[in-house]
């Protein structure tokens, strides 16, 4: 595992170099100065130092070519650069796309301010990379930004065009010369299917010369594919089934994807082609699903609301009708506390009638006992 204080200390050094054969050479510095490609490795290393796995839904792998085109989104000053990457018709992996806007941000002298402007957001950083990592660590992050600044004052011309990138960076360059004008010098990069190089054409230098003479006429960068035909069958087989779903599976969107064959190269790109066809109609499908379903969810609202102002306005009435009935039993209770104090009242008037009574019956009974008494008294 590299060392995050090796990698920017080698990163430094390597600025330095560029910046004194710059000075000496006092010409844009391109492919043919060796350096050029150790500092683009050495800050792809940088880019990828505990960067997290990160995979597409297409199985690619998501890089660091993800990570700073998405981070400085459309910003004017970065967009054309982004767009300028993927019009590049050979690039097909995040890699390659990588590399080139590596290249094209070098030549444009915007590599300090692209990585810049992508850790300005710090949280979007922590995703993508480890706590350890060179990017997260600000004390080497900031000499990363410092010594691509420094290479502001360094002319590059690295074009990315016709090269592919996918797989490797630029291993070597073949100069021609056909006249001694500037206008008729070229770089010739040369992969697994380039074509035989001219022998009719006059190279100076002896040694140039003599490596051609001695080497056939057809110059190969060696590329090792890392897969074959048949798993890219198998990884496209599963893949279909993965969309199409088991035979059992009610639930599947539709079956009107083929099987996916892969016998040769071009065959891979019709495959992509179909599944791409095929995720299409199902997002329109889902799409279609999804615009019903938030009609149908958007009447249930509405009925919703409408049963709760029904359910309002009988808990206002209720609340009237309670507060009536409040009235009417207050009502009664003042009622009922009347009659009993009246009531209490004609009990004691009912108690004096009957001491009244009483005392009248002993009055009564008392005058006529006397007189009975009195009429004895005469006989």
């Amino acid at each position: 595992m590299e060392v995050p204080e090796d990698l920017v200390s080698t990163l430094e050094g390597q600025v330095e170099r560029l910046k004194v054969i710059f000075e000496e050479q006092q010409q844009s510095l391109d492919d043919d100065v060796s350096e050029v490609s150790h500092f683009c490795i050495t800050l792809e290393c940088i880019l990828r130092h505990q960067q997290k796995e990160k995979v597409s839904f297409w199985g690619e792998r998501r890089d660091y070519w993800h990570y700073l085109s998405e981070g400085v989104g459309s910003m004017k000053s970065f967009d054309a650069i982004t767009k300028h990457v993927q019009t590049l018709t050979q690039l097909t992996t995040g890699q390659g796309r990588g590399r080139a806007l590596i290249r094209q941000c070098l030549s444009e002298h915007l590599l300090a301010d692209y990585l810049q402007i992508s850790l300005s957001n710090s949280k979007r950083t922590r995703e993508w990379y480890f706590p350890s990592a060179v990017l997260l660590l600000p004390s080497l992050a900031e000499k990363v930004i410092s010594a691509l600044y420094d290479l502001s004052e360094v002319d590059f011309h690295l074009p990315s065009e016709g090269i592919d990138l996918d797989e490797m960076w630029p291993s070597f360059v073949i100069k021609s010369f056909q006249s001694n004008t500037p206008e008729s010098r070229k770089s010739l990069f040369r992969t697994q299917d380039a074509k035989a190089v001219d022998r009719k054409r006059t190279f100076q230098g002896s040694a140039l010369e003599r490596a051609t003479e001695e080497q056939p006429s057809e110059i190969y960068v060696k590329q090792e594919i890392p897969f074959t035909l048949e798993e890219v069958g198998m990884f496209l087989a599963d893949i279909r089934s993965s969309l199409i779903g088991r035979d059992d599976d009610d639930h599947a969107p539709h079956r009107s994807l083929p099987p996916l064959k892969v016998d040769k190269m071009d065959d891979i790109t019709s495959c992509l082609c179909m599944l791409n066809n095929f995720i299409s109609s199902w997002s329109r499908d889902i799409a279609r699903n999804t615009t019903a379903l938030r009609a149908e969810l958007k009447r249930s609202n509405e009925r919703l609301q409408d049963l709760e102002l029904q359910l309002q306005d009988t808990i206002l009435q209720s609340e009237s009708s309670e507060g009536d009935l409040l009235t009417q039993l207050q009502s009664s209770k003042d009622e009922f506390k009347i009659c009993s104090e009246q009531f209490h009242r004609n009990s004691d008037e009912n108690t004096i009638l009957k001491g009244q009574l009483s005392e009248a019956r002993q009055k009564g009974q008392l005058s006529e006992a006397r007189q009975k008494v009195s009429g004895r008294g005469r006989e």
